[in-house]
């Protein structure tokens, strides 16, 4: 309050209220206005508290920078844990703006752009409550929010995220050149891809639900667990069977999907039994370093 101006009737009175009535005689003569002046005569209708507004306007700035600074950093470490899988994927993309690249780079270039005209336009304006000033920067809010909205899709970043960049290229890479040359990690990614991609086949080929723009229903695109998942694309076929009349060649192509879920499945045992080797190999490589340890306190000891 303290930064706050004084008030042009002259009371020597800091403004504490901004008219926000367009019917008011004083909408554009006198914006701000103080306790005094807000009466009969000058302001009679209900006003905006200054500090409040100018409050809001910078929780709603804060809220942004905070959504963007978890955006990129979110992309970052997904970057950073699957760059080699992504690359592959990358590769066969042949639109720029559906790269997963491409959005890393959008992430930081909004975050840093949107730090950027926080520290030089806004924060001052918050600190003094100038609320006119603030007002006046909405369109700026406005038009990185609108940036924001294109990409907040990747804030909960994961197999769901990524399929509406790869949905049409998931079934041009080889799943065995994923298994043999990424981590067990980055293959679950890329088997989740490759589910939904065979749950869009079915409901299309049973015509079980309308698949808008090739996507699965969400129910399918929030399962986390890939077994799961797996179990639960079998159970579409089964009830489609079951529930449909089915035309030779739609059994034919169920037939084969159910053969790509059950190559699928042996891929989630097989990354399941390389962890458990792996984390056995860990544990035997501990013990005997432990070992050796032992023996070589147990042989120091003798010495003397």
């Amino acid at each position: 309050m303290e930064y706050m101006k004084l008030c042009s009737c002259n009371s020597g009175e800091k403004v504490v209220y901004q008219c926000n009535k367009q019917e008011c005689p004083n909408f554009t003569k006198q914006k701000l206005y103080c306790l005094r002046c807000m009466n009969e005569t000058m302001h009679n209708h209900l006003a905006s508290v200054i500090a409040i507004q100018s409050q809001n306007t910078s929780d709603d700035w804060n809220a942004l920078r905070r959504n963007a600074k978890t955006l990129f950093d979110n992309i970052k470490m997904f970057n950073l844990f699957h760059k080699p899988l992504l690359d592959i994927l990358d590769g066969k993309v042949t639109n720029l703006e559906q790269k997963f690249q491409t959005k890393l780079e959008e992430s930081l270039n909004l975050y840093q752009k949107i730090e950027a005209f926080y520290k030089e336009k806004v924060h001052n304006l918050v600190v003094r409550g100038d609320i006119l000033a603030l007002q006046a920067l909405n369109q700026n809010f406005q038009s990185f929010k609108l940036k924001m909205q294109g990409l907040e899709f990747l804030i909960k970043i994961g197999p769901a995220a990524i399929w509406k960049l790869y949905s049409g290229i998931i079934n041009d890479v080889p799943t065995h050149q994923i298994l043999e040359s990424f981590s067990s990690q980055s293959c679950e990614v890329f088997l989740f891809l490759k589910s939904f991609k065979l749950c869009v086949a079915i409901l299309q080929i049973t015509k079980a639900i309308s698949v808008a723009g090739n996507e699965p229903p969400q129910e399918i695109l929030e399962h986390s667990n890939l077994m799961d998942l797996n179990c639960a694309l079998q159970k579409y076929i089964t009830d489609a069977v079951q529930e449909q009349e089915l035309s030779n060649s739609q059994i034919a192509k169920i037939d084969h999907i159910r053969s790509e879920l059950g190559h699928i499945y042996t891929n989630i045992m097989f990354l399941r039994l390389k962890e458990e080797n792996k984390a056995q190999s860990v544990k035997l490589k501990e013990l005997e370093g432990r070992f050796a340890q032992f023996e070589l306190n147990k042989s120091n000891s003798a010495q003397y």
